[in-house]
This record gives structure tokens, sequence and C-alpha cells, in this order.
């Protein structure tokens, strides 16, 4: 059980794990619990790679999706 809760924990600063469960979540209809998962993961991207780096692009167009 603790080993899980430390992956569970870890995820939680993924912004890959982020970025994909928010678009599982967009694609299948549940835009409201996407939205805040993708702005999580898009600023540690921009806090980590800065606002010009491709992988915070895909946070972005993840994000637009919503809209």
């Amino acid at each position: 059980a603790l080993e899980v809760r430390r992956a569970v924990e870890a995820e939680r600063n993924n912004p890959v794990y982020l970025v994909n469960l928010g678009r599982g979540l967009l694609y299948s209809g549940l835009v409201t619990e996407a939205e805040p998962l993708i702005r999580r993961a898009m600023a540690i991207r921009e806090k980590l790679q800065g606002p010009n780096h491709p992988a915070t692009a895909v946070c972005l167009n993840s994000l637009g999706i919503v809209f």
C-alpha cells in the first residue's frame, strides 16, 4: 500500500501524466474535471521548461480543446 501511495504522490507533479489524464477526461466529455489537470500540467511545464518549449505547447493545445 505504501508503494502505491508513493507512486500516486509522484504522479501528482508529473506533467505527462496530468495532461494525458486530462485529455482522457476531455475525450470522455468530462471537461470540468479535465481543465484543472491540464492547467496544472501547463504550469509545471512552464516552470521547468519555459513558455516556448514544445512540451508546454502540447499542454496549451490540450487546453485549447477545453474551449
